[in-house]
Formats: structure tokens, sequence, C-alpha cells
């Protein structure tokens, strides 16, 4: 039976891909730093012994560490090592503090590095394959998003570099930019004190920003894990980006093709940024 490991496994993207590894063939190590809905999951006719609820913090080495012993003491292998842990990250790009940036880059990209580094000779061994759940805001910017952006950013970049230095060893990278997705994760964590956003119109274009997701149809969970996994049993090693999700390849599309201007003064409209750089040029000028 093949090995996987799956982080962020206890909701969202990391429960339903979880399950859809299951259901083929894989025994899934699912980690977390909560573990209560695979917990359940794992004591279900269906997936006992299939999935292995483990308490692992990315953010981490000592953690990161200790599932690796975990693994080789129990499985002397890995066939496919799934870097899908997360968290939402809402803030502008002068307004985010070092507690806010460091947050989201040891969760969002350092801790993929961790478990890539540590499990990377098992994978090797086993020319097994590696998953990272990217995101289209690595490559389009989204106001209020200065954070999360850029770290998904510097993830797809180390996958690609990660691709072009273990293909060659037989082993699969696949790097999943992804679209919107029906989770429900969603970061609401109010602007800080004295943040030039903090008015009637920045917080009603903020307000836009954070629910837009939920109203654009998007893509379930379990119907996301489908297509992923189908790209995964295919096995393709040729391949790196795949753009999965509502949206994904329309977006990043419609991006590349419009001059910076054009695309930079449709996404300010789109979330009401507009009204709020109009409303502060005016005071201003009236200061």
């Amino acid at each position: 039976m093949p090995v996987a490991i799956m982080t962020g496994a206890n909701s969202g993207i990391g429960f339903s891909i979880s399950k859809e590894l299951a259901r083929n063939g894989y025994k899934v190590y699912a980690t977390d730093i909560k573990l209560d809905k695979v917990e359940e999951l794992s004591q279900t006719d269906e997936f006992k012994d299939k999935i292995v609820p483990y308490l692992c913090d990315v953010a981490q080495l000592e953690s990161v560490l200790k599932l690796k012993e975990k693994i080789v003491a129990d499985e002397g292998k890995l066939d496919l090592l799934y870097n899908n842990a997360g968290i939402a990250c809402s803030t502008s790009a002068i307004d985010a503090s070092d507690e806010i940036f460091m947050k989201a880059f040891q969760i969002n990209f350092f801790g993929a590095v961790r478990l890539t580094r540590e499990f990377s000779r098992l994978l090797i061994a086993s020319k097994g394959t590696i998953c990272f759940t990217s995101s289209v805001t690595g490559i389009i910017p989204f106001p209020i998003g200065s954070m999360y952006c850029s770290s998904k950013a510097a993830l797809t970049q180390y996958a690609a570099t990660v691709h072009m230095e273990l293909a060659p060893l037989g082993v699969k990278v696949m790097n999943f930019i992804t679209g919107a997705i029906d989770t429900g994760i969603m970061d609401r964590s109010p602007l800080p004190e004295g943040s030039i956003f903090d008015t009637p119109e920045g917080n009603e274009a903020i307000r836009c920003r954070r629910s837009i997701v939920n109203d654009t149809n998007p893509t379930k969970p379990e119907d996301y894990a489908k297509q992923v996994v189908a790209d995964i049993l295919k096995g393709d090693i040729y391949g790196i980006h795949y753009y999965r999700g509502k949206g994904a390849k329309m977006l990043t599309a419609a991006y590349y093709s419009l001059p910076v201007w054009l695309r930079e003064s449709y996404l300010l409209k789109k979330y009401k940024f507009d009204a709020f750089y109009s409303s502060f040029l005016k005071a201003e000028e009236s200061a």
C-alpha cells in the first residue's frame, strides 16, 4: 500500500484530498494542529486503517522531525508528500506586522520547505510524488492580500525549483495553482490601529474583498479533490503547474493578457477600493 502524508488535513482541501487518496489505495497520514475531524473520519468503516491522524505543526521543526521518525519507524518509506497546510491572511502591504508576515510565511511557505527537505530522501528512494497547494493569488496580486499572495508566489517558485532538481531523479513534483474553493476559510482580523484603510470606504472595500469568494460559485472541495487525485494517479513527471478550481485558468490567462494599469484598475474597482482612494485623496486635498 502506498504511503502519503497530507498536511493541513483537518479541514477543507486537505480533508477532502485525504479521503480521495484513501479511496484510491493510499494509507494517509493526515496531519494538522487539530485532529478532531480526521480522528472521527479514521474511525469509520470506510477509512479505518487508511487514515492515520497525526499531530504535526509544520511551523515547528521539532514537530516535523517527530513525524519523520514516525514514518521511518512504522512504514520505512514514503510515496507521496502533499504540502497543503496554509492559513488565510488579509492585510495590506503597509499594515503587515512582523507577527502577521512571519506567521503567514512560516505556515504557507517555510512549512512546505521543511517537509520537502526532511522527506526528500524517502521520496527519491521511492520515486514518489511531492505536491503543493498553491494559489492563483501567487500570480495575481489582490488588494489586502499582500502576505498571502507573497507566500503563495514564493511557494510556486519553490515548487518549480524542486521540480527542476528532483524530476531527473524520478520524483514527480506537482504544484496546484488553485482557484476559488468553497472551504469557508477566511481571515476576518480587524484593521490595525492607525491604518489608512480604516475609513468607512476602506472598511466597505475590505468587506467586499473578503466576501467575494463566496459570491462566485466556488468549486466544492470534494470535486477539487477528485480532479487533483486523478492528476496524481496519472503520474506525469514532466508536469509541474496544474490550474485547478474555479477561475484558476481563466483569471491567470486574463491577467497576463492585460497591461498593468488595466488589471490593477479592474481589481481595485471590482473590490470597491476605487471609492476609498477617491475619498482619501479628496480628504488630503482639503486638509
